[in-house]
This record gives structure tokens, C-alpha cells and sequence, in this order.
């Protein structure tokens, strides 16, 4: 969306290809006319012309920030002057020129990630340009077909593995990544040594095992990777002085464990080794109803004696009296008298003097 309003931005295209046509039919004038000699070669004509185009886009680039499109076609005039320039200074290999094209048009779709990080579908395209700029770049030092199919291998690898890094939840990238990494080392192995070599296969098993390694580091639960690159390292160390079926027995050795193991770890199950216990909970019996117990029979309480006939107010009155000395005695000395104690009645004590005259 322009900053600027459409018509300004029309009338600005108009200026500047009318300014350019005119500059040019008035330069083609001059030269067939004869009106100046043109001793310079036509190249750099070419790419200063190219340049001078590019000044007005960049202005109001810088007069219009929001105006992005502007920015873009300057750079593309831009570029082409840069690569004016690379054919200019004759390069000692054509790859070179190449590699330049390459990377000018990587350029713009770095700088639209660099300024907004959430246009990741930009960086796609700008490391397929780099990648294939640095694919043409080692073409100058003739190595073989098998090295090239290896690196661009690896090149279509490391997204995969940068994209699982930033985000473990995405397991989708370790297939691709996985796949192509074996491919890689595997062409990479065999342009650089002799097939059927021992370091041949030291490196191509030694590779693997460290990828099954990664494996079983990024999903524990795949047990089997684990066996597996025990067995590709295995392999990969009998090489050394072995040929290659001592390797693949390292291999179905570790496989065979895996299996043995995942049985030993599942009793009960189908394929359980003869002569294990099979283990399993008794039911419980179930017990008859308990009849209740009767309730214990009270036990009968001792008949309580009658007690004695109260004696006159007078006998009471001098037993409370001498139960009270009694007690006034035990607090002194600190003895213990029982609370009741038997006394026989006097049924002649109280009587008064006037029964007796009687």
C-alpha cells in the first residue's frame, strides 16, 4: 500500500521514464550523428545509465518510507550495474558471475525478513539462492558428481534440522532431515574414499549409529533406534579389520537383543518365555455372615443392706460429734480413718433425769 497518493506516484513514473527516454534518444543522437566522437566501450555506458535510473526510485524511497516498492526497483538497477561491473572485471571463472546474479537476488528477501521476522516464508528462497551460489562457487575447484549430489544434500538438511531446534514439536522435519543427512554422508563418503575400503564403511555405519543416536535422544520412547545405533557402532569399529557381513551380524545381534529384551520386559504376553510363572491376584473368598453375639447378661448387684433405724437426735448429735473429733485427729497426726464405722446403739443414752423420778 503506497504512503503516498496514486496520482503522486504516477506522476512521479512519468517524469522519470520521460526523463530517461529523452536522455537516451538525445545520447543515440549525438553518437550516429557524429556530433561527438564515442571512443568509450559500451558497457560501462551501460551501466551507469542503469545507475542513473536507479537515484530517482531510491529519493523517493527516502522522501517515502512506506513506499517499499520503491526501494525494490532501485535496488534492481542497482544490481545490474553491480553485475555490468563483475563482467567488466573479467573474472578468471565464469562461476563467478553467476554466484554475483545469485546473490543479488537473494538480497531483497533477506532484507524483507530483516524487516519483518514473521515473512519466514522469505528466508526460503534466499538460502536456495545461497545455496545454489555456493554450489556454483565450488564447481571451480572440479570436484566430483557424487561430492556435488552429497553437499546439496546436506544442504537440504540443515533447514530441516534448524527447523526441529527451534521448535521440538516439530517432529514432521526429522524425516526429511534424517533422510537426506544419510544421503549426504553416504555421497559425501563415497567420493571422498575407495568402496569397499575399511574406513569406508567405518564412516558410512559410524555416521549412522550417530544418527539413530540423535534419534533416540530427541523420542526416548523409541527404544529401538538406541539398539540400533549400538549395533551400527559395533559394526562400524569390526570394520576396521573385518569386511562388511561381520558389520551387518553387529547389526542383526543388536536387533535380536532388542526383540529378546522387549519380551523379557512383557511377562504374560504372547512369545513369554517357557517355564515363567504367570503371576496372577487370588480372588477373594467370601466369608459366611457372623451371627451377632447376644448381649452379656447384666450381672446382678449385691442386695443392699437395710439400713439401721436412726437413733434419738440426741445419739446423732454426739456421733456427728465424735466423728468430727475423729477427723480433726486424722488431718493432725495424718492418718486415715474409714468414712463409716460400725458404733452399737445405747438405747438408754439421752434419757433424762425426770424419767428416772418417775
Amino acid at each position: 500500500m503506497f504512503s503516498a497518493s496514486g496520482k503522486g506516484v504516477r506522476s512521479f513514473l512519468a517524469w522519470v521514464w520521460a526523463g530517461s527516454l529523452i536522455l537516451a534518444g538525445l545520447a543515440l543522437l549525438v553518437v550516429n550523428t557524429g556530433l561527438l566522437p564515442f571512443t568509450v566501450p559500451l558497457l560501462p555506458v551501460v551501466g551507469l545509465g542503469t545507475m542513473l535510473i536507479g537515484l530517482p526510485f531510491l529519493g523517493w524511497w527516502l522522501l517515502h518510507r512506506g513506499d517499499s516498492w520503491a526501494l525494490l526497483v532501485a535496488w534492481v538497477f542497482f544490481a545490474l550495474t553491480i553485475l555490468v561491473g563483475a563482467v567488466l572485471l573479467n573474472p578468471p571463472y565464469a562461476q563467478i558471475i553467476g554466484m554475483v546474479a545469485l546473490l543479488e537476488i537473494a538480497v531483497p528477501l533477506l532484507a524483507a525478513y530483516l524487516a519483518n521476522h514473521e515473512r519466514l516464508w522469505a528466508l526460503i528462497p534466499a538460502y536456495g539462492l545461497i545455496g545454489l551460489a555456493g554450489l556454483l562457487g565450488l564447481t571451480i575447484f572440479g570436484p566430483s558428481r557424487e561430492f556435488l549430489i552429497g553437499t546439496t544434500l546436506l544442504l537440504v538438511a540443515l533447514p530441516c534440522w534448524l527447523a526441529y531446534m527451534l521448535d521440538s514439536k516439530r517432529l514432521w522435519a526429522l524425516a526429511p532431515a534424517g533422510i537426506a543427512t544419510l544421503g549426504a554422508l553416504g555421497m559425501l563418503t563415497y567420493s571422498l574414499f575407495q568402496v569397499g575400503s575399511g574406513l569406508f564403511y567405518v564412516i558410512v555405519e559410524g555416521a549412522l549409529a550417530l544418527v539413530f543416536l540423535a534419534v533416540w535422544l530427541t523420542v526416548r520412547r523409541l527404544t529401538i533406534s538406541l539398539w540400533v545405533a549400538v549395533g551400527f557402532a559395533a559394526a562400524a569399529l569390526l570394520s576396521i579389520w573385518f569386511p562388511l557381513s561381520t558389520g551387518l551380524a553387529a547389526l542383526a545381534l543388536a536387533l535380536g537383543g532388542y526383540v529378546a529384551y522387549r519380551q523379557v520386559r512383557r511377562p504374560g504376553k504372547a512369545g513369554q518365555p517357557a517355564g515363567a510363572a504367570q503371576t496372577q491376584k487370588a480372588a477373594p473368598v467370601p466369608q459366611p455372615p457372623q451371627p451377632a453375639a447376644p448381649p452379656a447378661p447384666a450381672s446382678p448387684s449385691p442386695p443392699t443392706p437395710p439400713s439401721p433405724p436412726s437413733p434419738p437426735a440426741a445419739g446423732a448429735r454426739a456421733d456427728a460429734e465424735a466423728t468430727a473429733a475423729r477427723e480433726r485427729e486424722a488431718g493432725q497426726t495424718g492418718g486415715a480413718n474409714p468414712v463409716v464405722e460400725f458404733r452399737p446403739l445405747d438405747p438408754f443414752k439421752g434419757l433424762g433425769t425426770d424419767d428416772e423420778d418417775d
